[in-house]
């Protein structure tokens, strides 16, 4: 059986199993259901290429969540499965701390299915872009290095996808750096160039319609002749990159850090994980249609 395939569902109460279980059944999903993670633990050693995504409650009696995420990031075997984290700690604490351990994406409980339908798409959709460049762009990395200045320009979310792969060679942890560039590109895209506003992606979200809308606009006179320019200059101790979208900009200051009220919301942290889990410094500026971010290649002294 592929990992493409199947979801593994973590969780120690067998009623919400067998809930999540049918839900993603009737979706088109199969699905394995472990109650105990510790078991789920060594079942996932013993076969780490058979799951697309994890399920996992975060709050267990045996082996909690946040645990079984920090020994799945110290796994090579392991470390690549997306993860998302389902739980009833909705302080914006835990939730920092759930995605610094390395999790793709965390929901509330009693889980909203159609957020939960909706990122699952989305996670195994980016999980598959990732691993489709993943050995191509390894060998691009020695070339990278010898790099010292950069420019490039792009539209397309697509675009946007190899660009950060391919700018994520430059560091230590390519996979952080591209991530976080992601999450600045897309937000260059879409709520800079396309115009498109935080209560449309969501309903685009939940429709599954996003990606859709956003080709449409692309096509359109009035959008498409916009581009997102990228400057890379190397320094001393790492790299600078500015992104520069043609938007007329946003109010970028209420999506610096993590706000209770968009924990559980499908989108809205990409920003505050750029600036406070993937990048080492994320700065806007003017009007919000530029922002430069830093990356450090060499060990502080």
């Amino acid at each position: 059986m592929g990992r493409q395939n199947r979801i593994l569902l973590i969780d120690d109460d067998r009623a919400t199993l067998k809930l999540l279980a049918a839900i993603l059944t009737k979706q088109g999903f199969l699905t394995t259901a472990m109650s105990n993670s510790e078991e789920a633990w060594r079942s996932l050693q013993l076969q780490p290429d058979l799951y697309s995504l994890i399920l996992l409650d975060r709050v267990m009696p045996d082996l909690d969540g946040l645990t079984f995420l920090q020994r799945m990031k110290a796994d090579k075997n392991l470390s690549n499965i997306p993860v998302i984290m389902l739980t009833a700690l909705c302080e914006p604490g835990d939730y920092i701390e759930g995605f610094q351990a390395g999790a793709h994406g965390y929901l509330a409980k009693p889980v909203n299915v159609n957020l939960l339908l909706a990122m699952i798409r989305a996670t195994i959709q980016l999980d598959y872009e990732r691993r489709s460049f993943r050995n191509e762009l390894n060998l691009l990395q020695a070339a990278l290095h010898l790099t010292t200045e950069m420019s490039c320009q792009f539209q397309s979310l697509e675009e946007a996808e190899a660009l950060a792969y391919y700018l994520g060679n430059i560091c230590p942890e390519p996979e952080r750096l591209r991530c976080g560039l992601v999450e600045l590109f897309t937000n260059a895209i879409e709520h800079g160039n396309l115009e498109i506003s935080y209560s449309d992606k969501t309903k685009l979200l939940l429709e599954n319609r996003w990606e859709e809308e956003v080709k449409k606009r692309l096509s359109q006179p009035v959008y498409r002749e916009r581009y997102v320019f990228v400057n890379m200059k190397k320094l001393s101790e790492g790299y600078s990159v500015l992104i520069s979208d043609q938007g007329s900009g946003f109010d970028y200051a209420n999506f610096l850090d993590f706000s209770p009220a968009r924990i559980f919301d499908l989108h809205g942290k990409g920003i505050a994980m750029a600036k406070t889990i993937y990048l080492d410094d994320v700065e806007y500026l003017g009007t919000g249609n530029q922002v430069k971010a830093f990356i450090r290649t060499e060990a502080k002294e």
